[in-house]
């Protein structure tokens, strides 16, 4: 018996050197491992966050400025303060030393909130006595470069890698790539005729001043600086010889081109008379790019609009009209979407209004990639269809799908030949020593999508004040959150995307028709199109001078009936 209880203990402590000895080998062999068992993978980061952390070569310091204090009268925005800190904490950890985390908690008057500020991360009143949040981000590296986020929204949660990233990425590339940016519609800030005020740019400009350099050009310009890396084209229309001779020359050096071509481009400014509305209505508002899309092998047809029942979306054309199947207007998710891709990887849906299509060419020698494509219920319909077009369900009327998906955005690579083959056209003088080139000097490449509409703010974000700050939000941050019916009780389709947090957003249209948020976690698939106006502050916000009109409100805020009466919280 003695024998036998001396064997148990033996046993027990050679097992417990074996633990012992197992816990400190797998510290060392597994050091820098993490498992992220969280339910939506929380600490998961994307493979471009991993390569952008992988190619930083000097150290970047991020300041993450919080309240701690004040942040705890708000439940919502502690927890999510927590959330913040901890991805940065991840993002630290695997940036090799490269990232160093400051977490600051700023008091009055003390020298920290004067460097957030100085920063540009800005505090916002809360409470009754009106206390200072700070919950922002600033970074600088070592060129004395700094960037910041000046406030986290807790809506955009779903967004916040993508923000954080982009701002190391700011950092860690301080010289932007050079995008030359030709555009017939209005994208910049600028005077609006037909308003009389000012407009305010497209949010997708303004995201791309943020990332690249961008060089506006003419649509008479006769040359393409050589430091360009890409060059946009967003409905060329109306384009001088030269101009189509210097874009021409550009691809045949090998240029990286996106274009963006529309059948119906609802921006087109052509035939605006404030004396006859019906004129602009009548206008041609097709994207002209055929002789050059002809050299490139791409074949687009400016006179007929993809119409497709698998993804149609549901709009109200009138004030007091159910929503009602657009066939032009379709929300595309992944299953339209090139499955591996690098340019749609981190899609989860885009929508499009009147959109053409894209073919190569017969005998083209170039290779043709179809990035997003209609369903199987598709059938092209002559743009006539659309023109003053009161009564979508109208377009059902004659309706047979071909069974055939139709290339809505394509990637077109290879060797190309000039559109040009007699020279250069009239008044076009090329320095002393040069010739003009007829055929690939390098491989060309070339991104279409043939729709410009899925570029306005209407179709893809909602603006916002937070805090007394200008948020664009992307319409898929809402989704996540929340899902949307009419007020009149009618439901709209959707699928469930995964939801981390929930917001109370709404929707206010003309009068008593109103788009609302509610708890469901759905996607939206009806909507009003908004038009922007300048309010009597000289802050952006929506018109609701038509019943497809739509005002947001910003977020626990509820509006009144009138569509003019102000946000109120909740």
């Amino acid at each position: 018996m003695t024998k036998r209880l001396t064997l148990g203990g033996g046993t027990l402590l050679a097992l417990a050197l074996l633990f012992i000895g197992l816990t400190v080998l797998c510290n060392y062999a597994l050091r820098g491992w993490r498992l992220d068992l969280t339910q939506n993978h929380l600490y998961t980061t994307a493979p471009g966050t991993d390569r952008i952390l992988r190619s930083i070569k000097e150290p970047i310091n991020l300041y993450l400025f919080f309240s701690e204090k004040t942040a705890a009268q708000l439940p919502r925005l502690k927890t999510y303060g927590v959330r913040v800190r901890e991805f940065l904490e991840e993002l630290a950890a695997r940036s090799n030393g490269t990232l160093h985390l400051h977490v600051i908690d700023p008091q009055p008057f003390s020298e920290d909130e004067d460097r957030a500020s100085e920063l540009g991360v800005r505090g916002a009143p809360v409470g009754p006595t009106g206390s200072q949040l700070y919950f922002g981000l600033a970074g600088t590296n070592s060129t004395d470069g700094h960037a910041a986020i000046a406030f986290f929204d807790p809506d955009k949660e779903e967004f916040l890698e993508y923000d954080v990233v982009k701002l190391i990425y700011q950092l860690a590339n301080p010289k932007k790539p050079v995008v030359a940016w030709l555009s017939s519609l209005p994208m910049t800030e600028g005077y609006d005729p037909r308003s009389g005020q000012m407009r305010e740019p497209w949010v997708i400009y303004t995201q791309a001043e943020q990332l690249f350099d961008v060089r506006p050009l003419d649509t008479s310009t006769t040359k393409i600086d050589p430091d360009v890396t890409v060059l946009v084209l967003v409905h060329p229309k109306n384009l001088a010889p030269a101009t189509q001779f210097a874009i021409d020359q550009y691809a045949l050096r090998g240029g990286h081109i996106v274009a963006f071509l529309d059948p119906i481009a609802e921006s087109d400014q052509s035939g605006a008379d404030p004396q006859n509305p019906m004129a602009a209505m009548a206008a041609d508002k097709s994207s002209q790019l055929g002789t050059l899309l002809a050299a490139w092998g791409v074949q687009f047809n400016p006179r007929q609009v993809v119409a497709d029942r698998g993804h149609a979306l549901s709009v109200s054309m009138r004030q007091g009209d159910p929503p009602v199947q657009h066939l032009g207007i379709l929300g595309l998710d992944k299953s339209t979407f090139a499955a591996g891709d690098v340019i749609t990887a981190g899609l989860s849906n885009i929508n499009v209004a009147t959109a053409g299509y894209l073919e190569p060419a017969k005998d083209a020698h170039i290779k043709f990639e179809p990035l997003v494509q209609s369903s199987a219920q598709a059938e092209p319909l002559p743009v006539e269809r659309f023109t003053m077009l009161f009564d979508p369900s109208s377009l059902r009327d004659g309706f047979k799908p071909t069974g055939k998906r139709y290339t809505i955005a394509a990637r077109v690579t290879g060797g190309i030949r000039t559109a040009f083959p007699a020279g250069p056209p009239a008044g076009v003088t090329l320095p002393a020593g040069q010739t003009a080139l007829k055929q690939s000097a390098k491989p060309f490449t070339l991104v279409a999508f043939a729709d410009t509409d899925l570029l306005s703010d209407y179709l893809w974000v909602h603006e916002q004040n937070f805090f007394g700050q200008r948020i664009a939000q992307p319409y898929r941050s809402r989704a996540r959150s929340s899902g949307w019916r009419l007020c009149d009780g009618s439901r709209t389709t959707a699928s469930a995307p995964r939801s981390t947090s929930s917001s109370s957003n709404c929707v206010t249209r003309k009068r008593s028709s109103r788009l609302c948020s509610r708890s469901a976690t759905t996607n939206p698939r009806s909507f009003s199109r908004p038009s922007r106006r300048r309010s009597s502050t000289g802050s952006s916000s929506r018109s609701c001078a038509s019943a497809r009109n739509c005002v947001p409100c910003a977020p626990g805020s509820t509006r009144t009936s009138r569509a003019s009466a102000p946000c109120s919280r909740s």
